[in-house]
């Protein structure tokens, strides 16, 4: 029997998203992630993940290079990022009880 297992991957430079986005994964616990949360919601074991999400720039830049040569990764911009990302800097200086 073989199986197929879509595997996106996404590295989202910035601690606005990287708030955000660990809010919408939920905690690493299922049992304790947030009822609307993507782990909260599809997973069951903390050992049987979907999904996975840095918590930190530091483990990213480390999980990065565990599964990343350099040269895949694209550094692309969008026409709108100003538009959506001109917030950054209000988040950098909050603390949002982590």
């Amino acid at each position: 029997m073989s199986a197929f297992f879509l595997i996106i991957s996404l590295l989202l430079p910035s601690f606005f998203i990287l708030f955000f986005f660990n809010r919408m994964v939920g905690a690493t616990d299922p049992l304790q992630a947030d009822p609307g949360s993507i782990r909260g919601a599809y997973c069951i074991s903390i050992g049987r993940n979907i999904i996975h999400a840095s918590d930190s720039f530091e483990s990213a830049e480390h999980e990065i290079g565990l599964w990343f040569n350099p040269k895949e990764v694209i550094n692309w911009k969008s026409k709108y990022h100003s538009f959506y990302f001109h917030f950054d800097f209000c988040f950098n200086s909050i603390q949002f009880g982590y």
